[in-house]
């Protein structure tokens, strides 16, 4: 579809769920080299996010979070513990589901539908929208796929696919290689 510049207008009804950081309905990758600290930054937004509560002094408005640790998972269990002992919320509902099971966003739309399918049900049976969806790792969720072919496309075409059926946020989490030089 091309439009042209007459005809562009400003799209105003995307909703930043973190204020000028994250919308609905949107991907964002978070890539840096192993073991920076990507994980526990993005399990500490995502809990943020799952209680509604203020981010690095961005407003939050609460959603329910689908935590997908496919790599490391003792990491986010050990940051979400952290978190609770460090910060007392009684008088918050903290909206976070954590799945261990692996996914397979490469194959075919099995699992693409079994996520959209987990979003709706958690959405109903809690009453509150799911906003965010993490993949953690990415290389995980592609097992076999090689990020310079075809295969990244056919993944991120699922994702799409995740995003279009519940207007979530899907977070990725993805680490350069261990040899950076074929690293972007």
């Amino acid at each position: 579809k091309v439009t042209s510049y007459d005809k562009i207008e400003p799209r105003l009804d995307n909703f930043d769920f973190i204020e000028g950081l994250l919308c609905d309905a949107n991907i964002s990758i978070f890539y840096g080299k192993p073991k920076s600290g990507k994980t526990l930054f993005v399990v500490d937004m995502a809990l943020h996010v799952s209680a509604g509560l203020e981010f690095f002094g961005r407003e939050v408005e609460q959603g329910g979070v689908l935590y997908f640790a496919l790599e490391g998972s003792a990491v986010v269990l050990n940051r979400i513990a952290a978190f609770k002992k460090h910060h007392s919320y009684e008088e918050k509902n903290f909206y976070f589901w954590l799945v261990n099971d692996p996914i397979d966003l490469l194959s075919n739309d099995f699992d693409v539908v079994r996520i959209c399918e987990l979003v709706q049900k958690l959405s109903k049976d809690n009453d509150i929208p799911i906003r965010m969806i993490v993949i953690d790792t990415w290389s995980r969720a592609n097992p076999g796929g090689q990020e310079n072919t075809g295969d990244t496309n056919e993944a991120f075409a699922n994702v799409d696919a995740i995003v279009r059926a519940t207007g979530a946020h899907v977070c990725i989490v993805h680490h350069e290689g261990k040899d950076s030089s074929h690293s972007p």
